[in-house]
Parts: structure tokens; C-alpha cells; sequence
């Protein structure tokens, strides 16, 4: 480890001996003592507060172990990620929460002691998100930073006043800094890949310390196209300007033929229709399931990627709500655009069906069409245009038809 603070010396200089995975990752962090109370993490550095001084041996181990995870699985970065991903909704605190509930359990797993209260994995979990309950080994298998935020951002303002309430009982103060001017999350995957890596390999021949748990926490850091991407791709694919058959006027070569049948006598072609490229305005319609599993957030940040792409290629946007039939057809207008979400005409009712949705966004001739659902009803007949199943809870089955597209992704 670089830098120069001197209260994390006595700290350093026995990490080797304790966790010597944790210890060949600290080799690639700096440290600093700071004027602050507390020790925070900022790009690539640690800056270690006036109270780390006053923690018992094991824990100043184990709180530079909390922030050398920080850096080693690059929180701070994906957190800059997740803010410029999701923009007026991302929430920081809650961010910090799920990477501090990630580090801690790590910590605390690899036999290293932290001042307590502390956030754990298993803690968050059942009082957050009680049906996902597991054992703490298995919980760092199954959830990354990212992953985590997300399933709880689907909660809502309910969601939030919950973990506002968690956080106070668990005296939580944020340690990363989602504006610090440290590195771009991009710039490291592969240096800090490779040190994971390494320190895997080197943490697995001590059996002791973190190395045994790393097997785990080094697949959380890859990357993945975030869903708007997808969506992105998808309706600007089927709004390109793909010519259509018309019948208002002939093709060029059957001109040609024609002309030359009158010519020569021969026998008339068969009239053959030409493209037009010029036709209608493209048109998206988008089916919104009145589902609870549909937080605002998601219906937010949905509408602004539908609109954004409607923006850029002039499309025309027909919203139909739905339960088991369709309730309310909105088309929206320029004028909708700044807060498009408040224009749509949602009931938390009813039942789920994609009969009398489909057959209706059908009915419109749309360039393509998109179900905002939760993918729990009868399906129905396949429209003649292309499908995306935007799906905000991991679909439970494969329908037979259209494009998948996971929102909790």
C-alpha cells in the first residue's frame, strides 16, 4: 500500500499476516490521514479519519479491509455509473447502503472483526427484502452492488422510507463519494481484475482471510448493457426507415415491363407494387400493466427512455393502460415530454391479461410495439409488428412470442 498515513501503519504491517489476500490488494490502494471523523473512500485512496486511531487492533484491520474492497471492486466508479445511468432518481445513500451491506458480510466472513452497528448483507435482506433470505455465503452469490440497488429501487417511496428507517437504526454514514474526481469505473476492470484475481489465487493457498469468499465477489464487478441500451436498440431498429409495400404506385422494373410488353405485344405483366419510403409517421405503442410489481421509478425512467427514443426519431406515442382490457389510450404530445409519466392514466386493479392489449396496439399499425408488464396473464395471438416484453420483475416463463427485454437487469 502507498500513501502516508500513519495511523493505518500498525494496521498495515499486520494484514499480511492475518489476511494475506486482503494485504496483496492493499498493495494497489493509497492511504491518507484525514481531518474527518471517519475513514472514506475517494478514487483510488483512503483517507483514514481521526477515530480509526482509537479502534482495537482487529478492527482497524477490518475497516481498511472494508474500503480496500471498496476500491478492489470498484463501488465508487459503478456508483458514478448508476447515478449518470438513472439521473434524478438514482439515490446515493441507498447505493452506499447495498455496497456497505457487500463489503461488511465479506469482511465479517473472512474472520476480521468492524465496530458495530454495522450493515450486513443478511441484515439488509430480512428486514428489506425478507422472500430473498439465504445464508450470508450464499447472499454474496447471489447479489452484486448493482443488482442489489436495483431490486430495492423497485420497491418505491415505500421502499425508501423503509431503508431511511434501517439506516438510522443502524447508525449508517455514507463512505463513498458518487462526485469524487477519482477514475472512471471503465478505466479499471482490468487491472482489477487481474489483482482479484491474484489475490484469489495467493488468499486460497493461506486458507484464511478473504481469499476463499473472492471466488464469488470477483464475478459482481463485470460489466452488463443496462436495459435502456437494449430497449434503445431494439425500437431504433424497428423505427428505421424500412420501405413498405405500396400499392399507389408500381415498381420501377414492373414499369419497364410493362412498357415493354406495349411495345413488343406481349402479354401484360402482373402489376407488382412499389415501396414507399415516405409514408406515415412512425408510431411506438406502448401497453402499461397496472400491476403493483410496477414502481414509479421504473415507470419514470421507462417513460424517459420511450420518449427520449421518440424525440430523436420523431415517432408518434400511443400509451394504452391495461388490466384485463385496455382502460385509457393516451397519445402523447411535445408538450407531455418534461413529465411524461404524470400524463399516464395508471389503476393499481384488477387482473392481468395481454389479450385485448395486443389486439388493439395491433389495431393501431404501430412501427412496434412495447408491454411495460410484469408477464403474468394469458397471452393471446401474436401481433403482426414487433413485440418487446419490457418486463419489470425476472419473467417466470418464455412466451411464445416477441422480444424479452429484463427491466431488473
Amino acid at each position: 500500500m502507498q500513501g502516508k498515513s500513519r495511523r493505518a501503519i500498525r494496521a498495515l504491517a499486520h494484514m499480511p499476516e492475518n489476511d494475506p489476500a486482503l494485504a496483496a490488494l492493499a498493495l494497489w490502494c493509497d492511504t491518507t490521514d484525514s481531518d474527518a471523523d471517519i475513514t472514506r473512500t475517494s478514487g483510488e485512496t483512503i483517507h483514514v479519519g481521526e477515530t480509526f486511531e482509537r479502534l482495537p487492533l482487529q478492527e482497524q484491520i477490518g475497516v481498511l479491509g472494508h474500503h480496500i474492497l471498496h476500491i478492489a471492486l470498484r463501488h465508487e466508479g459503478r456508483m458514478q455509473a448508476m447515478q449518470t445511468r438513472l439521473g434524478g432518481h438514482f439515490d446515493p445513500l441507498g447505493y452506499n447502503l447495498c455496497a456497505d451491506a457487500v463489503v461488511n458480510t465479506c469482511i465479517l466472513e473472512a474472520g476480521h472483526a468492524l465496530p458495530r452497528p454495522c450493515v450486513t448483507l443478511p441484515d439488509l435482506v430480512a428486514n428489506l427484502l425478507p422472500e430473498e433470505e439465504a445464508t450470508a455465503t450464499d447472499l454474496l452469490a447471489l447479489w452484486d452492488v448493482d443488482k442489489l440497488y436495483l431490486r430495492l429501487s423497485r420497491d418505491g417511496e415505500d421502499g425508501r422510507a423503509r431503508q431511511q428507517d434501517f439506516r438510522r437504526s443502524r447508525a449508517f454514514i455514507a463512505d463513498l463519494d458518487p462526485d469524487a474526481p477519482g477514475q472512471p469505473d471503465a478505466a479499471w476492470p482490468d487491472d482489477w481484475s487481474g489483482h482479484l484475481t491474484r489475490a484469489q489465487t495467493l488468499g486460497a493457498g493461506a486458507g484464511r482471510g478473504i481469499g476463499r469468499l473472492l471466488a464469488q465477489l470477483t464475478v459482481a464487478p463485470v460489466r452488463t448493457t443496462p436495459w435502456e441500451v437494449h430497449l434503445r436498440r431494439m425500437l431504433t431498429k424497428a423505427l428505421s426507415d424500412t420501405p413498405r409495400r405500396t400499392f399507389r404506385r408500381p415498381r420501377a422494373a414492373w414499369i419497364a415491363a410493362d412498357a415493354h410488353a406495349r411495345e413488343t405485344g406481349g402479354p401484360q405483366p402482373v402489376f407488382e407494387p412499389g415501396f414507399d419510403r415516405q409514408g406515415r409517421r412512425a408510431r411506438i405503442a406502448v401497453g402499461l400493466d397496472s400491476s403493483a410489481s410496477i414502481s414509479d421509478q421504473i415507470l419514470s425512467i421507462f417513460a424517459a427512455e420511450v420518449l427520449g427514443i421518440a424525440r430523436r426519431t420523431g415517432a408518434e406515442v400511443h400509451v394504452l393502460s391495461f388490466d384485463e382490457v385496455v382502460y385509457a389510450h393516451d397519445v402523447l404530445r411535445a408538450a407531455d415530454f418534461e413529465n411524461p409519466s404524470a400524463t399516464w392514466q395508471v389503476r393499481r386493479a384488477g387482473g392481468t391479461s395481454f389479450i385485448d392489449v395486443l389486439a388493439k396496439a395491433d389495431a393501431l399499425d404501430p412501427s412496434a410495439i412495447v408491454l411495460l408488464t410484469d408477464l403474468d396473464g394469458p397471452i393471446g395471438r401474436a401481433p403482426k409488428r414487433p413485440l418487446i416484453w419490457a418486463c419489470c420483475t425476472a419473467p417466470h416463463f418464455t412466451p411464445p412470442f416477441g422480444q424479452i427485454l429484463d427491466l431488473t437487469a
